[in-house]
């Protein structure tokens, strides 16, 4: 909001839904990911990975506040809702990256059920968040945005049930700017 002599940070904490619970939340609430990908030699691939990530905004959370609001210069702690009403990136943060795969086999041969492996992820891309937000009692105008780029290292463990059946579970860190 430049043209209202508006410029400035917001830091505080920021959550997501809690975990998954099939009773009490429709389908689509829990963060996801989709990934399609292909093997370029036996343990190496390349994925195109979408992480639909989701963040809310408490506006009764403590928050500091640096930069200018009304051309006033302002550097210091209050509630984040005292200037931002609503903040949420509930359609998604969507990180959108090209990662290659390194499957490191821990048991049994990857090309047969009952194997065990980790996976090591690396990935470049870009985040198309979708926002929902007040400021300063001003709704913006909510959609899919272009939110700059950014990179993923993942960590994986899968264990292949049957041939072409699995269980994964993963841990990733995500920048963007």
């Amino acid at each position: 909001q430049a043209g209202l002599g508006n410029d400035f940070t917001l830091s505080g904490d920021v959550h997501d839904y809690k975990s998954w619970d099939f009773w009490n939340h429709p389908l689509t609430v829990p963060q996801y990911s989709i990934r399609i990908g292909y093997f370029i030699r036996k343990n190496t691939a390349i994925e195109l990975n979408f992480d639909h990530a989701k963040a809310i905004l408490d506006p009764e959370s403590p928050a500091h506040v640096t930069g200018t609001i009304d051309g006033a210069s302002l550097d210091q702690d209050e509630t984040a809702g005292d200037h931002v009403q609503a903040y949420k990136l509930n359609n998604g943060a969507n990180f959108i990256l090209a990662n290659l795969v390194q499957r490191f086999p821990l048991s049994g041969r990857p090309d047969q059920g009952g194997n065990l492996a980790l996976l090591a992820k690396a990935g470049v891309g870009f985040m198309q968040p979708h926002t929902e937000n007040t400021v300063l009692g001003v709704p913006n105008q909510a959609g899919f945005q272009y939110g700059g780029l950014g990179a993923g290292l993942e960590a994986a463990l899968r264990l292949h049930a049957l041939d072409n059946f699995f269980l994964e579970v993963a841990q990733k860190g995500f920048y963007g700017h």
